[in-house]
């Protein structure tokens, strides 16, 4: 799944609660980053939501800076620091791979990008992306985040995603981000709180469908959340059923 949280200049913060949310619907390792003077700065690869966040809580004057958070949830490249995002835009594997560093731009990715899934130099779709696709329109063009052209391009490469990209300057968010009423964007609902329960106690499952066996206090669109070997979600529906593929959440047609 994984979940983009962007905040621009002026705004605050999510409080804490919402951004331990977004770690435990997320949690194959976090990372943030923001523009400070003429960098962006890129800090990446926590386990721990409260390193995260007591990191996080050292940028100085904060709401004065554009900032974006990342919580991920592994889709591919393996669970490590260094496929955790944001990544620095660039062509190197070793920058790619770095965890701590300033950069031009930073970009984070909420989505799966199947067509640059692949085992060469063992980066995720994301890094293949932005190594294969998003550095050579960099080189084109320097400000390519204020061209039209070029961000209807990579809208139409990365087509049903989310990025956020970040320079020294400002922001630039593709896709649809949901804005919450305190001005902040999140790319999906993982930001809402969690329910947490063990399969199977609560479950009976059957063809991708999983049937409550107890009584929960749960509502429509409301995630349930249980973790074994891999992160799975159920999304409520009208029939208290719960639809499961692939470690995503689907509505039940």
């Amino acid at each position: 799944m994984c979940i983009i949280v962007a905040k621009k200049k002026g705004i605050d913060l999510p409080k804490k609660d919402i951004l331990e949310n977004c770690y435990l619907n997320n949690s194959d390792g976090a990372g943030f980053m923001y523009n400070d003077n003429e960098k962006v700065v890129i800090k990446k690869g926590f386990f721990e939501f409260e390193k995260f966040y007591s990191e996080l809580m050292k940028i100085d004057d904060i709401k004065n800076k554009d900032v974006v958070l990342h919580f991920r949830i592994a889709t591919s490249g393996g669970i490590n620091k260094e496929k955790c995002h944001p990544f620095a835009l660039s062509d190197s594997v070793k920058v790619l791979n770095t965890t701590y560093l300033y950069a031009r731009y930073g970009v984070a990715h909420n989505g799966v990008l199947s067509d640059y899934v692949k085992n060469s130099d063992n980066l995720s779709d994301t890094q293949n992306f932005i190594k294969e696709f998003l550095t050579p329109i960099y080189q084109l063009n320097k400000n390519f985040t204020y061209n039209k052209g070029a961000i209807k391009l990579i809208s139409s490469e990365t087509k049903g995603s989310r990025l956020a990209i970040l320079n020294k300057n400002n922001m630039k968010l593709i896709g649809d981000f949901i804005e919450d009423d305190n001005g902040v964007y999140y790319s999906n609902t993982s930001y809402k709180s969690a329910y947490y329960y063990s399969y199977p106690k609560y479950f009976s499952y059957y063809n991708n469908t999983a049937y409550k066996t107890e009584k929960l206090e749960l509502k429509k669109g409301d995630i349930l959340y249980y973790k074994n070997d891999t992160n799975d979600f159920f999304l409520v529906d009208e029939d208290d059923k719960y639809y499961l593929l692939n470690s995503n959440i689907y509505e039940k047609k």
